[in-house]
């Protein structure tokens, strides 16, 4: 008999998310008969009220910048164009934080590239200026490589956070992606801020291929480490010029029931949507229990920049602006009767 059958109604799931007692083989058949509309609404259901059971209504904002250092893996990642991309002038990036602590805005994620040597003495000069420069909270992404002295020292800064992203965790198919990166390296680093104590945002890329099994183990594997804060899940999307450009965009639905099954699992994260999800796929996230972190804004570059229908453009130098989503967000959610309030 499956789990639905067995009658449990949608408050024993709350319940037992709510205690953490869903177990990894449970989660992993919630999640396959999910992929039935009519079961994935209790599924939902229940997502919805432990989020806002445990976090509550209110979404907070932080806006990523472009990369202020080249990507150097190599071989290049299959479904990637990061290395193509030139870099942001650390000077924009600081005049883009004063006009972001102006609109509101009290946290910022430093943007890589990424080399498997480390941007160790990098990342320490960066994060030096900006903090000094502002108030700002600062996040890193910078990749795997990042050593423990490092961590040690961004903890001393004040950092707010670090990015251990693993994106996929099946070893087969994060390295047909991604044959010049480290998956240990990105599982240490994990591992290392957790022991150090510092807040770890982590990335989940779905749609590569992997199974449902492949999904939930790295949900669990996520789940042990008591650093983890945020948890954004991003869908594949193919780019023109990569070897991954034909392969098919992962579906809507995809990103809805495993929001759903990461809620459930870790009732207390925050769950977010990359800033180049369709705004279309914002209302049934937030019905599958996602929330309350967006990236709702951006520095960028103005030169080359795809303006999307809803958002705005607050330039604030020459070749330089803040991207806000916020328009174009609230217009998807604000017609489900959701109060958006910004912490």
């Amino acid at each position: 008999m499956t789990l639905w059958k067995w009658g449990i109604i949608m408050d024993d799931l709350v319940g037992k998310s709510l205690l953490g007692q869903i177990d990894e083989e449970e989660a992993l058949q919630y999640y396959k008969q999910a992929k039935d509309p009519i079961k994935a609404i209790e599924l939902f259901k229940a997502a919805y009220l432990v989020r806002n059971t445990v976090i509550g209504e209110k979404f907070t904002i932080t806006a990523p910048t472009g990369l202020l250092l080249p990507c150097k893996i190599e071989p290049h990642c299959n479904y990637c164009t990061a290395w193509k991309e030139k870099t942001v002038d650390l000077n924009k990036v600081l005049k883009g934080t004063e006009v972001l602590i102006n609109m509101g805005v009290n946290k910022v994620l430093i943007v890589g590239g990424a080399r498997l040597e480390g941007y160790d003495k990098e990342i320490l000069e960066i994060v030096s200026v900006i903090s000094n420069a502002s108030d700002i909270n600062i996040e890193i992404n910078f990749g795997g490589s990042i050593t423990i002295d490092t961590l040690r020292k961004l903890k001393e800064m004040g950092i707010s956070g670090v990015t251990a992203s693993l994106e996929t965790f099946n070893k087969d198919i994060f390295y047909n992606a991604k044959p010049g990166d480290d998956l240990d390296k990105r599982k240490k680093l994990f591992e290392a801020a957790d022991r150090e104590g510092i807040p770890i945002r982590s990335f989940m890329l779905i749609g590569l291929g992997e199974s449902d099994e492949d999904r939930i183990h790295q949900l669990y594997y996520l789940r042990q480490f008591k650093q983890l804060q945020h948890l954004m899940i991003s869908p594949f999307t193919p780019y023109k010029d990569t070897p991954y450009e034909d392969f098919k965009p992962c579906p809507t639905w995809e990103i809805a029931r495993t929001t759903a099954i990461s809620r459930l699992i870790m009732p207390d994260i925050n769950i977010t949507l990359s800033s180049r999800t369709n705004y279309n796929s914002y209302p049934l996230w937030y019905l599958a229990g996602g929330g309350n972190e967006l990236f709702g804004m951006a520095i960028s570059k103005i030169k080359n920049m795809n303006k999307r229908p809803g958002e705005d453009i607050i330039p604030f130098l020459e070749d330089a602006a803040i991207i806000n989503r916020i328009p174009a967000i609230k217009n998807q959610l604000e017609h489900m009767n959701v109060n958006l309030i910004f912490d």
